[in-house]
């Protein structure tokens, strides 16, 4: 090696989150399942029963955030077959729309939800966070029927 070749070292990146894709997924989630959502959070405020649905997004958000360092520093690999997930959520609102079955279409949004996170971060991804994506369940009003 002679003395004017230099030898580039690559800088150290620290693995990023792809926040651009995650605020489109989130956008577009929270545009699809207006409705539902809005519709759901009504139904919290009504039924004696369903007082904790305002509580389970809250305390779901707070436990992603409070492991938001180490899942920063995490390398995620995008997992686009999780798209097909995202898919059925889709299909199982647009079905509950036409049975006009509330409980389908809530839980439509959770099916969305998990593969949005599963296209954007995989199955490793969807590994740690799968305590706050569960924990979603418990957002949604039974059936009166049950």
């Amino acid at each position: 090696m002679t003395p004017t070749e230099s030898v580039t070292v690559p800088p150290a990146t620290k693995p990023s989150l792809p926040w651009s894709q995650i605020a489109w997924f989130g956008v577009l989630l929270l545009v699809c399942y207006a409705p539902v959502l809005l519709r759901m959070g009504n139904d919290w405020m009504i039924d004696e029963d369903m007082g904790h649905g305002f509580f389970v997004p809250a305390v779901s958000l707070y436990l992603v955030w409070i492991r938001r360092e180490e899942l920063a520093a995490r390398t995620y690999e995008p997992f686009l077959p999780g798209l097909a997930l995202v898919l059925l959520g889709g299909f199982q609102l647009f079905a509950a729309t036409l049975g006009v079955e509330l409980f389908l279409a809530r839980t439509a949004f959770i099916v969305s939800l998990a593969g949005a996170v599963l296209t954007l971060g995989g199955v490793k991804l969807v590994r740690d966070l799968a305590f706050p994506l569960f924990l979603l369940v418990f957002m949604v009003p039974l059936p009166s029927i049950i």
